[in-house]
């Protein structure tokens, strides 16, 4: 999902995403979190993609990697998960990240 979209100075929105067990490793976190970014900056306009995601899942944090965002902080007690508050790690990506040749 693409929510919270801001425009004014701000020009952001905050990216959702979860992929089901069984469909893990198959590239269609990849594939959706792409298709997201290009519709928010070349449709949208927008300049700023937030995520958030739980420091010890290192397979979202690989996808936000793969996908041009860049780690900026740790959110102390952002959500609650099973009862419980955690810490999630924010990254963003950037439509000028978006557009940068990697090689």
């Amino acid at each position: 999902t693409l929510h919270s979209v801001r425009g004014g100075a701000s020009q952001s929105g905050i990216l959702g995403y979860w992929v089901g067990a069984e469909y893990t490793r198959r590239g269609y976190a990849t594939a959706g979190i792409s298709a997201v970014l290009r519709y928010a900056f070349s449709t949208l306009g927008l300049n700023r993609i937030e995520a958030a995601c739980d420091p010890d899942n290192a397979a979202s944090k690989a996808v936000l990697k793969k996908c041009r965002f860049v780690h900026e902080s740790r959110a102390r007690s952002y959500l609650r998960i099973n009862g419980e508050w955690r810490d999630h790690d924010i990254f963003a990506a950037l439509a000028s990240d978006q557009s940068m040749d990697r090689g």
